[in-house]
């Protein structure tokens, strides 16, 4: 949910930006203060002003995609990037500068974990009858650095409960190697399993039944 706008009953109730303010327009103080107009992606954006202590916001405020100038990419972006194609291709592909899809890459993962809080939520009045847990290796940059990836799984519905991204030490004939050019590297695969256990008891404790497996 974010600070300054709450979603109750399909109406969207603003609240100023200003935290020792406490004006709504659920209150009646704050008002409509005009529009601007954007030009990254052709929309009018309506402003507001607090009467309480004067501050002026807009609609936009709130969003994760304030000030961003290229917002009509996004969409594109996220699929080409989702499909496995690199960032210095989708930058020359779309005309942009390379931290300009680095970037996006942080805010893809905000409203990733924004969009899935806003799901488990809905989640929490159906019953998980029974759990997958999975592990996935992969890799950093080089596969000397290998990465364990939890994942926790409604069976019967195929959705993803839970997930987390640990550090492991290179195994196999890997291991040598990458202990002489990397060093010495740290083991998270257990605290990664402890952190997913913990999100699920939380999210789930009142809902699972006993036939997790």
């Amino acid at each position: 949910m974010n600070l300054g706008m709450i979603c109750i009953n399909h109406v969207m109730i603003y609240r100023c930006p200003n935290l020792d303010c406490h004006s709504t327009t659920k209150n009646k103080l704050i008002s409509k203060d005009g529009f601007f107009f954007r030009r990254s992606d052709s929309r009018k954006i309506q402003r507001f002003v607090c009467k309480t202590c004067g501050g002026k916001f807009s609609r936009a405020t709130f969003a994760l995609e304030k000030y961003q100038k290229k917002r009509r990419i996004n969409r594109r972006l996220f699929l080409d990037l989702a499909t496995n194609n690199s960032m210095r291709s989708c930058a020359r592909k779309y005309k942009v500068n390379y931290k300009t899809v680095q970037s996006r890459m942080d805010y893809f993962s905000k409203k990733a974990k924004k969009n899935q809080k806003k799901f488990l939520k809905k989640l929490e009045k159906s019953k998980v009858q029974v759990m997958q847990f999975d592990d996935l290796v992969t890799s950093e940059h080089t596969k000397m650095k290998p990465l364990s990836i939890t994942i926790a799984v409604d069976k019967k519905r195929r959705y993803i409960l839970a997930a987390k991204v640990s550090s492991i030490p290179a195994f196999g004939l890997l291991a040598d190697k990458s202990r002489k050019k990397y060093g010495y590297r740290k083991n998270d695969h257990e605290r990664g399993l402890e952190k997913v256990f913990e999100k699920i008891k939380k999210r789930c404790q009142s809902r699972c039944n006993n036939s997790i497996r």
